[in-house]
């Protein structure tokens, strides 16, 4: 399904999961991808069937980068996370997509080297990124308390 579609048959589609009818397109930071979303029930999955709607053109491609089909070739036609050859994921209908090395959300991710991803690698690579920025924030928190404690006790190290 493209976006355009979807776009055009969204407050009719229903989820799969809770029946609501209206879904809307959730856009992904990272990696620019839009996917069907159920503001209901939180579903990222709420059509079967449909992870990613296709776009017509690729908003946050920069120029001159290479197509889906080129980065799989240059790396093996392989995953390079689950291994899965490119005609597995073709056989068992799983979305050929590629992963920045660096994050795209991340300072050089744009720039940097692609690799080659399945869907659903893809979907769960995305999920850890985002527990990682989670735990960096935690931790950045507990670091600016443990810095205000250690103000407030004179400056030592000592002061726990």
């Amino acid at each position: 399904m493209t976006l355009n579609e979807f776009e055009l048959a969204k407050a009719d589609l229903s989820c799969r999961l809770c029946g609501a009818v209206g879904l809307i397109a959730v856009e992904n930071a990272n990696n620019g991808g839009v996917r069907p979303g159920c503001p209901a029930c939180g579903s990222s999955n709420p059509l079967a069937g449909v992870q990613w709607l296709k776009r017509t053109k690729r908003a946050n491609r920069p120029s001159g980068a290479y197509e889906t089909s080129e980065v799989w070739e240059a790396n093996g036609n392989c995953c390079a996370f689950c291994g899965k050859t490119r005609l597995e994921c073709e056989r068992f209908k799983i979305g050929l997509t590629v992963q920045h090395v660096v994050p795209f959300s991340e300072p050089g991710g744009i720039e940097g080297p692609l690799i080659p991803f399945c869907a659903r690698c893809q979907q769960s690579s995305a999920a850890a990124l985002a527990e990682t920025q989670c735990v960096r924030r935690y931790l950045e928190s507990l670091e600016e308390q443990i810095a205000r404690i250690r103000a407030k006790a004179g400056g030592s190290d000592d002061a726990a």
